[in-house]
């Protein structure tokens, strides 16, 4: 799983989001610049999630690193606490109310939930995102959200922003699926990487045992001990105890080097407590097993 996880947010397919997410930008910026008031936030909105997704599928595709992931957190929290407080207050003043508000207010609270250390995610809410999403794909690509704003509200912004809150075209609704549909992707990859519980991962280096009808009867011959003037292998060469994280880096392609094996990640980040195997930093030292583990 973690590999499929890995793939998913290998280079090619984050270089692909990444150029259908700048289209998507460039559809909030026009939008942005063209209106005034509350539609002009609203697309603030999708602009500020935009970029901390470019900046997400960035860092597998060209490493991007310079900003920690919470300075992102401090980010969506603002927008989310802006927009909340937006909509109680229309709503404590009896005005009518943008119900997408409701819509943008979700995605904000998903960007900080993405951006939070793995050691917090519990798959059963993350998963939960992912169906979210799909579900916006869904009603995008149905038309169904052009029933949630009220008249009132779309009357009052073609009168002075020459649109309603969130402008009806084919090609709009495109770019807000491929939003959706890049937050559930992005959900989904990072579950995926996410490391192996505990008491999984030592079954799974453990291996199950030998049944008891393959072990060898006390009565059969052992085979005699080498005799001591033979050659003795040399130990396991040792791992080096730091490494340092350069351009492109993963945990698979790390343990791949290091250990010949690329399963062998999750070792790497038992032995980092703390480290996000997402957000690896270029320049990062981390430590590794202080000896080659045991091939099984």
């Amino acid at each position: 799983m973690a590999q499929f996880g890995h793939g998913l947010l290998s280079q090619t397919p984050a270089l692909l989001w990444i150029t259908a997410l700048l289209v998507v930008l460039l559809f909030h910026c026009s939008h942005l610049f063209r209106m005034r008031g509350e539609a002009c936030w609203y697309h603030s909105a999708h602009v500020v999630m935009l970029l901390g997704m470019l900046y997400m599928f960035s860092a597998p595709a060209i490493g991007l690193h310079f900003l920690p992931p919470r300075a992102w957190i401090i980010v969506y929290v603002a927008t989310s606490v802006a927009i909340l407080g937006w909509m109680l207050l229309r709503l404590l003043r009896r005005r009518s109310l943008g119900k997408l508000w409701a819509v943008a207010f979700i995605q904000q609270v998903a960007m900080i939930y993405m951006w939070a250390p793995m050691r917090f995610w519990l798959p059963l809410l993350t998963y939960g995102f992912v169906f979210y999403f799909v579900g916006e794909i869904i009603a995008w690509l149905a038309n169904a959200y052009s029933k949630l704003e009220p008249l009132a509200v779309a009357q009052a912004h073609a009168r002075h922003a020459g649109g309603s809150l969130e402008p009806r075209s084919v090609f709009g609704d495109l770019c807000m699926t491929t939003m959706a549909a890049s937050m559930a992707y992005m959900f989904l990859a990072m579950q995926l990487m996410a490391p192996m519980p505990r008491h999984l991962e030592q079954l799974t280096e453990s291996g199950p045992a030998a049944p008891p009808e393959l072990a060898p009867p006390s009565y059969v011959a052992q085979p005699m001990p080498e005799p001591s003037s033979r050659a003795v292998a040399p130990p396991p060469s040792r791992a080096p105890e730091t490494y340092e994280i350069v351009a492109g880096d993963t945990l698979r392609r790390i343990a791949a080097r290091v250990y010949g094996r690329a399963d062998l990640w999750a070792r790497i980040a038992k032995a980092n407590p703390g480290l996000d195997p997402r957000r690896l930093r270029v320049g990062q030292v981390i430590a590794l097993p202080a000896s080659a583990p045991t091939q099984r």
